[in-house]
């Protein structure tokens, strides 16, 4: 998934973080499922790219695609300010309520749409869609210096369910020329959180039982420019290796995971 945004600093605080204003421009999005099948597509700056309603099956899934995407295609426009850390930890957001309602507008209390709404606009989820996909300790570092780090995040959609992935893994800074710094990042990942994180809610608790990890592992790069500290891009892909075990008691089904992340400064 892609996200397209404009970002217009409100407030520095010296030593602890930036208020960032950041708009939505443009959010698009792809499932890949396999040499097999065409890929699921989604993009807010061609809704007119929507397959019409066909007799196939995979037509009918694509259509069907494009609707459930509706909530995350609401942020277009809209805007929300958010606080970092210059290491790309998060702090605050602000005016949430504010958003939840301009996404819904016009929607009925009860509608599924605003339920989903309140899925996407939440402290974790924002998190998750906004910060840094690599965090950067704020201290410095020198080249091929190794860093330890804890992080998590939400498991890829096409597993099917929502729910948690941890990451334990380091960090170095692979070089710096140009006033360009690659700093790199490799991890093992866990569906069970490592100190000082948070368990799975217990409304998926149900569903965490019914998955198995066989492997997980994360890698990840970004470019940071030196002289700011500022993101230039970054790619972030965790590789899960999942079993499903139905709740019939038969065997357990493979659902092998691939979540790559990417984040690109366009305005500067």
């Amino acid at each position: 998934m892609e996200f397209t945004t404009t970002e217009e600093a409100v407030e520095v605080l010296p030593g602890r973080g930036m208020t960032l204003r950041v708009t939505f421009d443009r959010v698009c999005g792809e499932i890949v499922r396999g040499e097999d099948r065409a890929p699921l597509r989604f993009d807010s700056a061609d809704p007119a790219g929507a397959p019409a309603p066909a007799a196939g099956a995979e037509d009918r899934e694509a259509a069907a695609y494009q609707r459930s995407r509706g909530p995350i295609l609401a942020l277009v426009g809209k805007s929300v300010d958010g606080t970092w850390k210059e290491s790309g930890l998060f702090v605050k957001f602000e005016g949430l309520d504010e958003l939840r309602a301009a996404m819904a507008a016009g929607r009925p209390e009860g509608d599924p749409f605003r339920r989903a709404v309140d899925q996407i606009v939440n402290v974790a989820s924002l998190h998750h869609l906004l910060r840094p996909h690599l965090v950067v300790g704020e201290r410095s570092l020198a080249e091929g210096e190794e860093r330890a780090f804890q992080d998590m995040g939400f498991l890829p959609e096409s597993v099917g369910g929502i729910g948690y992935v941890y990451l334990k893994g380091v960090y170095r800074l692979k070089e710096a020329a140009d006033g360009v710094a690659r700093v790199e990042m490799e991890a093992a990942a866990s569906l069970d959180p490592y100190p000082k994180m948070p368990p799975w809610p217990p409304a998926a608790a149900e569903f965490r039982n019914r998955l198995r990890l066989e492997k997980g592992t994360c890698r990840a790069w970004a470019r940071i420019e030196t002289a700011t500290g500022r993101l230039l891009e970054d790619e972030h892909v965790t590789e899960l290796d999942l079993r499903f075990l139905p709740p019939d008691g038969s065997a357990e089904v493979p659902i092998p995971a691939k979540q790559t992340r990417s984040l690109r400064l366009l305005k500067k």
